[in-house]
């Protein structure tokens, strides 16, 4: 089983505003129920952010015996909870009170063609989702950056969800093709840089760099790669961040098809084509920008580090789902 390390976790978010995609699939809907009579509500479908860019995000929500509700107090800084019977959730009606951890929701516009927001337990939303969203809807996504990491025979694998916490309608079609189309498309993550090296394919420098760095989950270490493109970020990186230093990035979220795998206008194919499907497409987190105020040198250690390392090989790794702005002062 898996337990809580105690050292301070590193958080990751994004933010997309696009298209939706996939809602077609077979894998939209990711409803299960369990041995134990509990049921998981899940949706995962792709946002478009440009004509060539996507990422997908996926929404996770369970049934439970008690539905808990909270209330922020400003003046005392807490929070108040309340319980009810799951059952009897939809007829809770405090003033102040949400579902806690919900996600806010707003799919359907009011007559102003605002959306109508409200925050839901994942549970339901993930209902409301499965049958109110439809591809090429314009949508506006936030939420949170998970990385995991499992060993299947013998071998560690690592991956990422970006899970939902904000879905609302936008009241503007997004338009890839608009001249004033601007693409918004961005995460910030903390981190535990590690090392910058040179990207090299077939030996032969790209121009780019790759960020070896790590993140702290509620239960594990993570090891993950961010690529750089601006030298003058690669410089600062490596002339002043050493090993196991803390600091706050910003960048897009990137799918790219690897030109080399593509097959040639003379091409007939071959058969492995129909198998490769879109594995030729990669996935990317390019660093844009870089925040020299959240550099923190005394947190993390690699004595520290290796000791959630243990810990995680002593309770367990991971077991995996069935599916697998302004600028302040920047680098």
């Amino acid at each position: 089983m898996a337990k809580n390390h105690g050292v301070r976790q590193t958080k990751g978010t994004f933010k997309l505003v696009g298209k939706a995609k996939g809602t077609l699939s077979d894998r939209f809907q990711t409803d299960m129920t369990f041995d134990s009579g509990r049921s998981k509500r899940g949706v995962n479908f792709g946002v478009m952010t440009s004509s060539q860019n996507e990422t997908w995000v996926v929404m996770d929500g369970f049934d439970a015996d008690k539905a808990i509700f909270q209330k922020y107090d400003p003046k005392t800084k807490s929070n108040s909870k309340k319980e009810v019977e799951w059952d009897d959730r939809f007829d809770f009606d405090e003033e102040g009170y949400q579902p806690m951890f919900g996600v806010r929701l707003g799919l359907e516009m009011d007559a102003k063609n605002k959306p109508v927001i409200e925050t839901m337990f994942p549970y339901d939303a993930a209902e409301e989702v499965q049958t109110k969203l439809s591809d090429d809807a314009s949508v506006y996504v936030e939420g949170q950056i998970d990385i995991q990491s499992y060993v299947k025979d013998g071998e560690k694998k690592r991956f990422k969800n970006f899970k939902i916490t904000k879905l609302y309608a936008q009241s503007k079609e997004v338009d890839f093709d608009a001249e004033d189309f601007k693409e918004e498309n961005k995460f910030e993550q903390e981190i535990i840089f590690m090392s910058i090296d040179k990207e090299k394919v077939d030996n032969k420098e790209t121009g780019r760099f790759i960020v070896s760095a790590k993140v702290v989950t509620y239960t594990s270490v993570e090891d993950v790669e961010f690529i750089v493109e601006n030298k003058v970020i690669a410089q600062n990186f490596k002339s002043k961040l050493k090993p196991c230093t803390m600091i706050k990035v910003m960048g897009r979220l990137m799918s790219r098809v690897d030109e080399a795998e593509q097959p040639s206008e003379d091409s007939w194919g071959d058969d492995e084509d129909i198998k490769q499907g879109n594995n030729v497409k990669f996935r990317e987190m390019v660093i844009t920008k870089a925040y020299p105020e959240s550099i923190d040198k005394e947190t993390y250690t690699e004595e520290i580090l290796d000791s959630v390392s243990r810990a995680e090989e002593e309770f367990g790794n991971t077991v995996p789902s069935s599916d697998d702005d302004d600028d302040n002062d920047v680098w």
